[in-house]
């Protein structure tokens, strides 16, 4: 690809790979380019799938939290899920930590690891079962979670201001029905 002239031109036949999608390059011009991209390429069709535009809606909320976390607080997004969740539900197990966010257990091993590093979160054995502990925030992380806590809501709000009222009602309804509908796995393909 190359930029001539204020616009974007593709040099050859591509394919990018973005977040493990493969993505022919010519979309990514279209797009540039303002072009309609469904009369660019018959992968469009992926476009209009809604698991795949709210992947890509994660995906920019992830960014920008990640960028932000990292920049300010010197903390991962599992990190500070970690954080989030302590403060309400504390102590938790791993297994537990992983129910509520929906993240993976080695992610949050990982990221508990260096909050314990940090003195964030304690650990302790789990009186329940011995194979497991519980994780517990400190002063210390209750601290980080608080001076985090309004940047984050901040963030939302900004999103939210973005929506009409009617837009966010449907959002959230939406939301809670795919939610549901997800978490009973019955149905789920």
């Amino acid at each position: 690809m190359r930029v001539a002239s204020g616009c974007f031109e593709l040099s050859g036949p591509a394919e990018l790979t973005v977040e493990g999608y493969r993505v022919a390059a010519n979309e990514i011009v279209a797009l540039m380019n303002g072009v309609d991209a469904e009369q660019s390429s018959p992968r469009s069709e992926r476009r209009k799938l809604l698991t795949f535009r709210l992947f890509i809606l994660s995906r920019l909320i992830t960014r920008q939290s990640s960028r932000y976390l990292k920049k300010h607080h010197d903390l991962s997004v599992a990190e500070w899920a970690i954080l989030a969740q302590l403060a309400d539900f504390s102590p938790c197990t791993l297994r537990q930590l992983a129910e509520y966010t929906r993240m993976d257990k080695a992610q949050l091993s990982r990221a508990s690891a260096a909050l314990s590093e940090r003195r964030l979160l304690e650990r302790e054995p789990d009186p329940e079962d011995a194979r497991s502990v519980l994780f517990l925030i400190t002063p210390e992380g209750r601290e980080i979670r608080d001076k985090v806590l309004p940047a984050r809501r901040e963030f939302n709000k900004q999103l939210m201001d973005q929506l009409s009222e009617e837009d966010f009602s449907g959002l959230d309804s939406g939301i809670d029905v795919l939610t549901n509908y997800l978490n009973d796995d019955s149905g789920a393909v």
